[in-house]
């Protein structure tokens, strides 16, 4: 059964808030990368977090050139058409891949002694995932319409040609289409989950080893907690209004009940979140930065301070005496990135983690200069 369409002026409203949030992504990407192109290569979580925004970046190129030539009925070409459509949708499935690579990285530092041949190996295995996994379910979905790649079946009118080309109909979505996007989005989303829900335990637990747990400790294991959550929450956000667009829309095959227009507030919140991805992705992990930088420059300005705090011997209470997985972690490795900007756990990174970090003499004689201050 046919689901009764939204109007063409409707249609219009959804693709142009698709191409003015895909712009913000496109701006906060390109932002990040050229800004900070050099010090995303200079450790394995910021590699992965490299990846990420140019996953982003290209998927939300594709929606706004998609959009546009949508919007300018003499640009419909249906070979653009189906190009942008395979290309938006590996892009994002390549950016569930990162997503859940760097949150893999940040486990890895808590768990194991970092070593540079087993980042890089890590490395290799998630380009290799990130280009063979949306290749095959996109040689999936077009094989089984070879007519109608993604991108071909984008229409709310069925069959009215000024309302059905090229972009992505929130009401397009067949079962094989969903599976292989969906499918690995939920995959997605449940390691990471998991990932975190890891760190915060491994960083509880060598926090609570130490026998005295002060009120820095607490900062951290706060920082880490929130930090967490906030990585979680954005990736569900952009997401889960698509996901239950998608859902709804194959159950309105099924009852004349549900039309379009009953679930435009729902595509046009899908139409906000799903492209902001880049946006979103660019705050949250870079949302520490001018706190960070501040705290350089508080700790220039008071040198003898600093040289003072960095010639104090770790106390007894602290995590990074009686838990040789942080203090290996920090010695190793003093290119890593800060916690609360690239990666979710401060122990592997600099001064300035958090207002208990920032102060820790401790901390400060066991990881020196924050690595993401020098990004600046």
């Amino acid at each position: 059964m046919a689901i009764k369409d939204a109007s063409t002026s409707r249609l219009t409203a959804y693709v142009a808030v698709c191409v003015a949030a895909g712009l913000a992504s496109v701006v906060a990407c390109l932002a990040v990368l050229l800004l900070r192109g050099r010090r995303l290569l200079s450790s394995p979580p910021r590699r992965a977090l490299g990846a990420l925004f140019a996953c982003d970046l290209a998927a939300a190129l594709g929606l706004v050139v998609a959009g546009c030539m949508w919007l300018t009925p003499s640009l419909r070409y249906d070979s653009a058409c189906y190009v942008l459509g395979a290309w938006v949708y590996g892009w994002y499935l390549a950016s569930f891949v990162w997503t859940g690579a760097f949150a893999l990285e940040m486990y890895c530092l808590l768990s194991v002694r970092p070593q540079a041949s087993a980042a890089a190996r890590r490395f290799v295995i998630a380009c290799l995932v990130s280009v063979t996994v949306p290749g095959g379910l996109l040689a999936l979905v077009c094989i089984r319409a070879a007519n109608q790649p993604p991108g071909a079946e984008v229409r709310i009118h069925h069959g009215d040609p000024d309302s059905s080309w090229c972009m992505w109909d929130p009401q397009s979505y067949s079962l094989v289409e969903m599976l292989t996007f969906y499918v690995p989005l939920a995959l997605a989303l449940v390691c990471v989950t998991c990932l975190y829900i890891a760190i915060n335990r491994r960083l509880r637990s060598a926090i609570a080893s130490s026998g005295i747990v002060t009120d820095k400790e607490r900062a951290m294991s706060k920082s880490v907690r929130t930090s967490s959550l906030l990585y979680i929450g954005i990736f569900v956000l952009c997401w889960m209004f698509s996901l239950a667009a998608a859902i709804l829309n194959n159950i309105a095959y099924f009852s004349s009940r549900i039309t379009g227009n009953d679930l435009f507030p729902l595509y046009l919140a899908m139409g906000i979140t799903a492209p902001s991805q880049g946006f979103f992705n660019a705050i949250v992990y870079g949302f520490d930065d001018c706190c960070v930088s501040g705290a350089r420059r508080r700790r220039r300005r008071h040198g003898r301070e600093a040289e003072a705090l960095l010639s104090t011997t770790p106390t007894a209470g602290s995590p990074f005496v009686v838990a040789p997985l942080f203090r290996s972690s920090v010695q190793a490795n003093d290119s890593s990135s800060h916690f609360r900007t690239h990666v979710p756990t401060p122990v592997h990174y600099g001064a300035g983690s958090s207002p208990g970090l920032a102060t820790s003499s401790s901390f400060v004689a066991a990881s020196g200069e924050s690595s993401l201050g020098r990004m600046r």
